[in-house]
């Protein structure tokens, strides 16, 4: 992935789609910012006619050069649920869309079946991310995955079980100049309480991964 040569472009894309029955926006900015939101029923503040806040919730993922984290919010009449977390450090892992940038620059995708994985193992677990692209969109000088199929995966002594298999449907992407790095800074401040995130001295980057496989 490393060895392809970037292509030129505005170094802002977004993309929007579905999964899930759920709606969700990626915003990439190179391959260290990565933020992406995914909602679900109705807005906070939507009430029924009975007063109650409609059915609904948010999600979000979120990498910069200084953190790495999720966070999930729900809520449904007069109850609200969610958390997650994250830690002040680095973190170069397999999410979908981001392995269409490498540390160069854009470099889009190969075509249809172009397949990615990372693998993480701290004794006795072992873990295992996916990624392959669908459906590609030929733009001229790139390609952009119509449907991106997504899995995380772990070992047990009767192979590998999967944990969660998803499909992102894209819609629409485009490319722009905004937002800046300490956009997606900001979104950590916006959506992570202090009292999530794990601070860490003199931190190495979260790599403990096999190098992506690319074909």
């Amino acid at each position: 992935m490393e060895l392809r040569t970037p292509i030129s472009v505005p170094p802002v894309l977004v993309i929007e789609g579905t999964v899930d029955n759920r709606k969700f926006e990626i915003v990439t900015r190179g391959f260290t910012n990565y933020f992406r939101k995914e909602t679900w029923g109705a807005e906070k503040g939507q009430r029924s006619f009975l007063g109650g806040q409609k059915p609904g919730g948010f999600a979000v993922e979120i990498r910069t050069k200084n953190f790495s984290g999720n966070w999930q919010s729900n809520w449904n009449g007069r109850r609200g649920s969610g958390g997650g977390g994250g830690v002040e450090a680095y973190a170069d892992d397999l999410l979908p869309g981001r392995f269409l940038w490498s540390s160069r620059g854009f470099i889009g995708a190969v075509g249809n079946y172009e397949y990615h994985n990372r693998i993480y193992s701290v004794p006795p677990n072992t873990l295992r991310w996916e990624e392959e692209y669908r459906s590609c969109y030929n733009r001229d000088r790139f390609m952009i995955p119509g449907q991106i199929l997504w899995s995380h995966l772990t070992y047990s002594y009767l192979g590998w079980y999967p944990l969660e298999w998803r499909v992102f449907k894209v819609r629409s992407f485009r490319f722009q100049e905004a937002p800046a790095e300490d956009w997606f800074e900001a979104r950590v401040k916006e959506y992570f309480p202090p009292h999530s995130i794990f601070k860490t001295t003199n931190a190495e980057p979260i790599n403990g991964a096999v190098p992506a496989i690319a074909k």
